[in-house]
């Protein structure tokens, strides 16, 4: 599915899906006719009419609704909004419980194993092998180890895992003796295989299957990194431990350290300095190749003698260059980044480059990213940014000369407008947009070329044709409306003062419209955390269920949302201070905002888990830290979000969220019960945890109120949890937490 399909549904940008009314449309592409169906989900108008066009195409509903599960899977692909897939996909099994379409569906959406497991179980009674092996591969093993399949269901998975006609899958069958206490052929499998995902093989060790050692052998570099910390920190402290003569470690694992750590000007003297102590080192192709990889990244000539030496090897088949394949992966990192710099040359020196795909060298490159001695590698990230990289240097090298030959390569006329205005070409842009039949974003960019041009009035009757076909489609757009204040305030007319600020009011509402709620807004899962002082505004947020957004003047930071002096000398704002917030936090455990926030360790904690809407006119967003003086510095640009956003470092520590919304003091939640619509934000409480200064007195009401709000969850929906925090036994400068029953 087009990319820019889903950014138009994500953002709600109508105006440019009215293709999908058009019933040609349909037939251009199978998805349109369930684009179509959404589409008008978004705008709340009836879909029976086109469900019933859906049907009449796939024949029986079960096939309908897994179409618009699939749909809605490649169209809504977010991770929290994962449940419209899931409705339809459950839909389809109300007519057909033996439907592997909707039960692989619902996996891909949900990742519960059950699914997967009903869906292979189904797959093999009917003997389709190379499925079984299809859905296997696409499944990430780790996932399965807390299953809740019965002994029964675990020794089907087994025998299926063990056929001859499946591809093998070591991982899936550690689950399965694991969890049929056959720990004997599961210790085999590990001691066979060279990495095991540390989900899977921990179970193993925590149970006594295996030792320490083995459990660190096996699982990835990644894996071990998260556990003992970043490369950086590690290489100092072995650095520290070496200056005071503590250390153990050999010159070797010191480079390592180094290596690992990217200080790559000290791995180059270490490795040097040790040849020149010891001629002959076991180790020698490693040094040697990190030496070169060192120089590579640093963007420093080769040694050409070490060079000679690591590509005298056979590193695909000799045993002796080193062990478990990782001076392989050094050998394979040293090839990629050979073929980069082959194609940096030929990108310095040609013009009318090909695609950067179809060059040999690139599908070099590719291959051997995906060699399984590098994937997991180290050095992994850092190959695929320095590809990523030469891919937008090749990439700008394209544009210009498509633009170049514009005709030749049939590029879009608006991508042609829009390259041109970037170069600063604007009369050269106007030429090709006045061609164009009108549409927002033609008049858009018409306006904004006559506003470069100095002409405003011009700018004015494009910018208003923008804005007219924004509203006809229900769009709320805010770079439109603010091109046309723009425009107006710098042309020579006028319009109704009342008029001017409905503008301004619906440019503030509108801001809120890019900000929608997103995966990357969390740590992990989807939980945010509200810190709450006890009392009876509190309580009644937590029983009436909405989120209270503060206004300027309630914020303990005396600097926050500093409209006045982000506002002051310009000629021209249209961002109002009307804006209000709701703080949440990453931070489920800091003493510092139980004391700020929560009246000193005697008030509340509540955990949220946001599922992905919001109200309309409700933004949500991370808050960013800037020191000080980097924030005076740019604070002329992104207004708003200079004003909504950006915070001093000092408070770095709380990891904000914010839920933001202009002249709105609540929002209410609840539980998505997708395809109900709802206007309100769709988000749950999880767990609430009292302070461990709270007075015991009053933890009876919080009980109660906690049982009333079980008793109303929706079914199927864990109860929330209680809890109590205390200073932890093992440091009493740190909280930990305790359930009450």
């Amino acid at each position: 599915m087009d990319f820019k399909v889903k950014h138009d549904f994500k953002y709600r940008r109508f105006s440019r899906l009215e293709y999908l009314n058009k019933e040609e449309s349909w037939n251009e592409d199978e998805l349109n006719l369930g684009l179509y169906y959404f589409l008008l989900e978004a705008k709340g108008e009836p879909t029976d009419s086109a469900f019933n066009q859906i049907l009449a195409v796939k024949g029986d509903h079960a096939s309908a609704f897994n179409y618009l599960g699939d749909t809605a899977f490649d169209l809504f692909y977010e991770r929290d909004d994962r449940y419209i897939a899931i409705y339809y996909y459950e839909r389809a099994l109300t007519y057909s419980e033996q439907n592997v379409h909707a039960h692989w569906g619902l996996f891909r959406s949900t990742r519960d194993p059950r699914h997967l497991f009903k869906a292979i179980s189904i797959e093999h009674e009917s003997g389709n092998f190379d499925l079984i092996n299809n859905k296997m591969n696409r499944f990430y093993a780790p996932s399965l180890i807390n299953s809740e399949l019965t002994v029964d269901e675990w020794k089907l998975l087994k025998s299926i895992c063990l056929d001859e006609r499946v591809e093998s899958q070591i991982e899936i069958l550690l689950c399965c003796h694991f969890h049929l206490e056959e720990y004997e052929d599961g210790i085999a499998l590990i001691n066979s295989a060279k990495y095991i995902p540390k989900q899977i093989i921990e179970p193993y060790l925590q149970h006594a299957h295996i030792d320490e050692d083995t459990f660190w052998s096996k699982i990835s570099y990644y894996e071990r990194l998260k556990l003992i910390g970043d490369a950086e920190s590690a290489y100092e402290q072995v650095k520290k431990e070496v200056a005071k003569g503590n250390s153990n470690l050999t010159q070797e694992a010191i480079i390592k350290y180094a290596f690992e750590a990217k200080a790559y000007d000290e791995v180059i003297e270490l490795v040097e300095r040790a040849f020149e102590k010891e001629k002959f080192i076991h180790s020698s192709h490693v040094l040697k190749l990190q030496h070169i990889l060192s120089s590579q990244f640093l963007g420093k000539s080769l040694d050409e003698q070490y060079e000679k030496d690591v590509n005298s090897v056979n590193y695909f088949g000799d045993t002796d260059t080193g062990s478990d394949g990782k001076v392989l992966a050094l050998y394979l990192a040293y090839l990629v980044l050979v073929n980069i710099n082959k194609l940096k040359s030929i990108l310095a020196k040609r013009d009318n480059l090909h695609q950067l795909t179809d060059y040999a060298l690139y599908k070099d490159i590719k291959a051997n990213l995906r060699h399984e001695s590098l994937t997991g590698h180290h050095l992994y990230d850092s190959l695929v940014d320095t590809l990523q990289e030469l891919k937008e240097q090749w990439h700008s090298k394209r544009v210009e000369d498509s633009l170049a030959s514009a005709k030749e390569q049939e590029l879009d006329d608006i991508e042609i407008a829009s390259l041109l205005m970037d170069k600063g070409e604007y009369h050269k842009a106007l030429g090709v947009l006045s061609d164009l039949e009108s549409s927002m974003s033609v008049n858009n960019l018409l306006g904004v070329c006559f506003e470069n041009l100095d002409d405003f009035d011009s700018a004015l009757e494009h910018a208003k044709l923008a804005l007219d076909i924004m509203l006809s489609s229900g769009e709320k757009n805010s770079t439109i409306i603010n091109n046309y204040l723009y425009c107006l305030h710098r042309s020579s007319s006028t319009i109704d003062k009342e008029l001017y600020e409905s503008y301004v009011e619906l440019f503030n509402h509108s801001l809120t419209e890019g900000f929608i709620h997103h995966r990357f807004l969390h740590d992990s899962g989807n939980s945010l955390y509200k810190y709450y002082p006890f009392n009876k505004f509190t309580l009644d947020a937590l029983v009436n269920g909405y989120f209270y957004l503060a206004s300027a003047e309630q914020l303990n930071d005396p600097i926050e949302l500093p409209y006045d002096n982000l506002t002051k000398d310009k000629d021209f704002v249209v961002l109002r201070p009307d804006f209000r917030l709701c703080s949440f936090s990453h931070n489920e455990n800091s003493m510092l905002m139980w004391s700020h926030y929560a009246e000193n360790h005697s008030g509340l904690m509540i955990e949220y888990c946001f599922e992905g809407s919001l109200p309309d006119q409700v933004g949500i967003e991370k808050i960013q830290y800037q020191h000080p003086e980097q924030r005076f510095i740019k604070k002329d640009k992104y207004l708003f979000n200079q004003y909504m956003l950006i915070k001093n470092s000092d408070w770095s520590y709380e990891k904000e969220v914010r839920l933001f919304a202009y002249k709105k003091d609540k929002v209410y939640y609840e539980k998505a019960t997708y395809p109900n619509r709802t206007h309100n934000a769709t988000a749950y409480i999880k767990s609430i945890t009292v302070g461990y200064k709270f007075p015991e007195s009053t933890v009876k009401l919080i009980q109660s109120i906690v049982a009333t709000l079980n008793e109303n969850r929706t079914k199927n929906l864990s109860n929330i949890v209680l809890r109590r925090a205390k200073l932890s036994d093992n440091n009493f400068f740190d909280l930990e937490y305790e359930e009450i029953a």
